[in-house]
């Protein structure tokens, strides 16, 4: 191959690697001024607007819950999926079911709570009161 036309070739990959060099800036310059002006409509800007981080259930709640349930339910009992879809508040709904299982296990270990085919109680019958 001839200088002239390796010569030609290589200006012409130039040009060619010029254009989309600014082509570039002027679509990353683009994206700036439109965060900047928040008009910028990208999924990943949606999803972080999405989520959140989870509100967790304040402390002592998960006890409240499956106090207020047990007593209510007497010496029936409840599980801990029948607990968690019994609660009404907006503090109550937030508490997780791993949050009531490990309240009831941890009672259980206290002998605040027994557990008999499923079914959570009370240890003691003055406690429901």
């Amino acid at each position: 191959m001839s200088d002239m036309g390796l010569n030609s070739i290589v200006t012409t990959l130039k040009k060619l690697l010029q254009n989309e060099y600014e082509r570039g800036a002027r679509d990353a310059l683009k994206k700036i001024v439109d965060v900047a002006q928040g008009t910028n409509k990208t999924r990943v800007q949606r999803k972080t607007i999405k989520a959140g981080p989870k509100r967790r259930a304040p402390r002592g709640a998960p006890r409240a819950l499956v106090e207020r349930v047990l007593g209510e339910k007497g010496d029936g009992g409840a599980s801990a999926s029948e607990i968690g879809a019994s609660a009404t508040s907006a503090t109550e709904k937030r508490i997780s079911g791993s949050a009531i299982r490990l309240e009831l296990n941890r009672g259980k270990k206290e002998r605040r709570y027994r557990v008999s085919k499923g079914k959570w109680s009370f240890a003691k019958p003055n406690k429901a009161a």
